[in-house]
């Protein structure tokens, strides 16, 4: 199988962070290390409408990691400001990072729910004069992914006036992160040549698409109102948003990579990735189930415990 490809460059004005400095725990293997974990938000338009997140798991100040650290710790401590909070004053970054998927069980849900996101990556500060310039040549110079995908499907949307949602192809896609784990991907196809040629390409489970594709990341909140109407008096008003995500699908390779061949991926490759992944979320399911029968049985000791003698809370 071949080294698959997983790249994210972004560039813009910091937007907004959500970062915090943690402590492990006694359980972890160095307890009473500090870390940061959080993310970031990007605005890779001037108009502030196409908000990025990356997202930090576990970042320390040694291990390597010194330099993220810092910066991280900058943007924490306001010595970097972000556009919610400083306006224009707010920092310029770049950063190179890497589409990966968050595996979780809500609570008190019975699915887990697998959660698409930008991970990780080193933060340069720069001068908003020192960005790439976007032009045709370039139009996704600051906000462009890179994937090498196994495309399984293909399903043809139509428009819709009333979400103001464009025709479009739908491709569920298995893209690789570091690990080589898959992470599945949906991604979205509306320039109508591209629409032609994916669906040219016969795309199926048996006959899957082998391929490199690349892109913008939309991420929009668009604000709309409701009328509520009132029996006896005005009409209310109610402000809704709604937030849309979708990697959009701008070019692919010429000539895609063969399927089941050692030179790129085989059949038998694919299928133990599957087959991995589907352990991964049995594990993920299991330990959340583990973790909240052993709280719910701490809590039931702790009123327990604190029930007066000849009273009784079951």
């Amino acid at each position: 199988m071949r080294k698959m490809v997983n790249t994210y460059h972004l560039e813009g004005q910091l937007y907004d962070q959500n970062l915090e400095v943690r402590v492990t725990g006694n359980s972890s293997k160095t307890p009473g290390t500090e870390y940061i974990r959080g993310d970031i938000q990007i605005a890779t338009d001037s108009k502030h409408t196409n908000i990025i997140r990356v997202y930090y798991t576990y970042v320390v100040s040694s291990q390597g990691q010194g330099r993220t650290w810092n910066a991280l710790k900058e943007i924490i401590d306001g010595k970097r400001k972000t556009f919610m909070g400083a306006g224009d004053e707010a920092a310029f970054v770049r950063i190179d990072t890497q589409i990966a998927v968050n595996d979780f069980l809500p609570q008190g849900g019975k699915e887990i729910v697998s959660q698409v996101r930008n991970e990780g990556g080193f933060i340069h500060f720069i001068e908003p004069s020192a960005m790439t310039p976007v032009n045709k040549q370039n139009p996704f110079a600051r906000n462009k992914y890179t994937v090498d995908v196994v495309i399984t499907k293909a399903t043809h949307v139509e428009a819709d006036e009333e979400t103001k949602s464009p025709e479009c192809l739908k491709l569920k896609a298995a893209a690789w992160n570091f690990r080589n784990e898959i992470v599945p991907m949906e991604l979205t196809v509306t320039n109508p040549k591209a629409i032609e040629y994916f669906e040219g390409m016969d795309i199926n489970s048996k006959n899957p698409l082998v391929t490199q594709v690349w892109g913008p990341e939309e991420a929009i909140t668009t604000v709309y109102h409701e009328e509520k109407p009132n029996a006896f008096g005005e009409t209310e008003i109610i402000e809704r948003q709604r937030s849309t995500r979708s990697f959009i699908v701008g070019g692919a390779i010429p000539d895609p990579y063969v399927w089941d061949d050692e030179g790129t991926i085989t059949e038998a490759e694919f299928d133990k990735a599957v087959g991995d992944r589907n352990t991964k979320l049995a594990t993920v399911k299991e330990e959340a189930g583990q973790r909240a029968a052993a709280k719910a049985a701490g809590a039931a000791t702790s009123r327990i415990a604190n029930t007066p003698a000849g009273e009784y809370d079951f």
